[in-house]
């Protein structure tokens, strides 16, 4: 038998291994060759032709047991393996997260991740380290120590000084984590405080839209985040809302009659209050009613829907602040239970900062096309040229495409299958720049589509005014933000047989959210076992 460093070669082993016959004769004829003047005698009385024979007995067992599969080798008389004979693939190749690809992973394949960004801190780098403990070496103790031991310290002020000043220790191994949230199939997407929430009352019957413009802000905040979340699930009603009139109302209240004006936009502020406390405060929400029978709605009356019935209006909202905090408490976990030996991730766990945008364009459709399908499909299209889908693959998948099965089980096994690392994109959401004509490429993929004409992009500044740019074709969004489509305030304007028309604007969106439901992940992480044609060898019948 030849073996090499990594397996035996079965190809090059002898035919006739387990001819015993064969091999005595062999081994005879080796020895008459190379010990002729020692050993004369090789009748089968001589002792060593016995252990020269017993020999070539084991080497024909061998050779008879090598000429089956290994699953034949163990079954019983029935033709069953005996439990745990083999260990599958998928148990010995994938090993836990290692590289800062296989963490990218490991959060991708969260149901509320859709991307994730893992950075190693080269520098002390404060922006990044917003909740990050800084460290001081204390060299009289010879030991490290954070900030707020400093104070309490028994040496003088100007001792502290000296070390806060000139004894700061960076530590190496840190890693900071920025996430793109998943859309989900009844929510939307939760990283942005735009939705509509269904009213159902007597008089008012339709949607109210609402926007919550520091709504980054808060999900920045996993502490806040947390608090809302915890007391929404275990007491709702131990949460009030405090309304606050916003100066972006289109009429002053000089008359202290606002309330009662009929308008088609709201702008409050509202402070969500826990335990008599004021745990954050939504900024500027922009409420906009589609209601069946009315235009707008009074401030009175638009008071009353919000606080009703302990603000089930606001359920979308909870949902969501409920949803993140359920992602941020995830991530915590998953890297923690993978993270290597002397490093670590900092708390801090970063939702990126977005830019909007809008678009606008003159679309021209076919006569039979759907004006809300249109749209949906239009906004979903530049969506997922904003921020494309990892895709995930199934085993047998990744095996048609003729990729060795220790490729596709390297690194970490995730739950809903398998993410190629061409595909993943780099490790970084900075220097991003839309291109206008990659947006007019994904709109003509449109079904139904016949021509886009006159199509500007515009960058929105926190005012809601386009940010001037140099070049028409090439927007380039500040680094450190993510660009996502604005819908309400763009515009499309199709065109049918010449005649210019408006998609309306909820239909839109709820088939939208239709889209994204069949864009969801699924699980299929399935490894198939071998399958064994085993057949029982009565191995003592071998003579």
């Amino acid at each position: 038998m030849i073996v090499n460093n990594e397996n035996i070669d079965e190809t090059i082993l002898p035919s006739t291994l387990e001819n015993f016959t064969l091999l005595r004769e062999k081994a005879i004829a080796y020895l008459e060759r190379s010990a002729t003047g020692n050993w004369t005698d090789f009748n089968v009385h001589d002792p060593g032709i016995t252990i020269m024979e017993a020999i070539c007995y084991g080497l024909a067992d061998v050779g008879f047991r090598m000429n089956f599969p290994m699953a034949d080798l163990l079954v019983d008389e029935k033709g069953n393996l005996p439990p745990k004979s083999f260990y599958y693939a998928n148990e010995i190749l994938p090993n836990h997260a290692v590289t800062i690809n296989d963490f990218r992973k490991i959060l991708i394949d969260l149901n509320l991740i859709k991307n994730a960004w893992i950075t190693p801190l080269l520098t002390d780098n404060e922006a990044i380290q917003l909740d990050y403990e800084p460290t001081y070496f204390y060299k009289k103790e010879g030991v490290l120590i954070f900030k707020q031991q400093v104070k309490d310290l028994p040496i003088s002020q100007a001792e502290k000084t000296e070390i806060l000043e000139n004894c700061k220790v960076f530590v190496k191994g840190l890693y900071a984590i920025n996430i793109e949230f998943e859309t989900q199939p009844i929510l939307g997407n939760i990283d942005s405080g735009e939705t509509f929430e269904g009213i159902y009352e007597k008089d008012f019957f339709g949607d109210i839209y609402y926007d919550i413009k520091n709504w980054n802000e808060l999900i920045n905040n996993k502490l806040v985040l947390k608090k809302i979340a915890d007391t929404y699930t275990i007491s709702p009603n131990a949460i009030t809302i405090n309304i606050l009139n916003s100066p972006k109302n289109k009429f002053n209240n000089s008359d202290g009659k606002l309330d009662e004006r009929v308008l088609s936009e709201w702008y409050y502020d509202l402070e969500i209050i826990i335990d008599a406390t004021t745990i954050f405060t939504l900024k500027e929400v922009l409420f906009q009613p589609y209601l069946q029978s009315k235009k707008g709605i009074s401030g009175k009356d638009l008071k009353n829907i919000l606080t009703k019935n302990s603000f089930v209006f606001f359920n979308t909202c909870f949902s969501k602040i409920q949803a993140l905090s359920e992602a941020y408490s995830q991530i915590q976990t998953i890297v923690n239970a993978n993270r290597n030996l002397c490093e670590d991730f900092l708390p801090q766990i970063g939702a990126i900062p977005s830019i909007e945008f809008r678009i606008c364009a003159d679309i021209d459709v076919e006569s039979k096309a759907d004006l809300e399908t249109e749209e949906a499909i239009i906004f979903k299209k530049i969506e997922e040229y904003l921020s494309p889908t990892i895709p995930f693959y199934t085993f047998k998948e990744l095996v048609e495409k003729g990729m060795p099965i220790e490729d596709i089980l390297e690194g970490p096994l995730l739950s809903h299958g398998f993410i190629l690392e061409q595909e993943m994109g780099p490790n970084s959401f900075q220097n991003t720049t839309i291109n206008l004509s990659d947006i007019i490429n994904a709109i003509y993929e449109t079904e139904g589509l016949i021509n886009c004409r006159n199509v500007q992009i515009h960058l929105i500044d926190e005012n809601g005014k386009s940010i001037e740019n140099a070049n028409n074709w090439e927007i380039k969004v500040p680094d450190g933000f993510k660009p996502i489509l604005n819908k309400r305030k763009s515009k499309l304007l199709f065109y049918k047989n010449g005649l210019p028309l408006l998609a309306n604007f909820k239909e839109s969106i709820v088939k939208l959210n239709i889209l994204n439901i069949n864009s969801i992940k699924q699980t299929n992480s399935k490894v198939p076992a071998p399958i064994f044609k085993n057949s029982y060898r009565d191995l003592a019948l071998h003579y």
